[in-house]
């Protein structure tokens, strides 16, 4: 029996790492966008004089993003 990769995370918790690399935010986009996640949590960690919270707004910020925040209201 196959099972579609938007159900097998279906209400479920994904924990990424390595989440503010290039594959990483692509995964994020991916998954907020196409399985119904329960949550993603994302492990960042302070660099270049910016904390972990500050990162991952910067990150939330670019273009990529851009498509679920304008069809989720409840996104960062």
């Amino acid at each position: 029996m196959e099972t579609s990769v938007a159900e097998t995370f279906r209400n479920g918790i994904v924990l990424i790492t390595g989440g503010t690399g290039f594959l990483g935010k692509l995964l994020t986009e991916k998954l907020l966008r196409s399985c119904p996640v329960k949550k993603v949590v994302v492990l960042v960690r302070s660099k270049k004089g910016l904390d972990a919270s500050q990162r991952v707004a910067n990150i939330y910020k670019q273009t990529l993003f851009d498509r679920i925040r304008h069809e989720k209201s409840n996104f960062i």
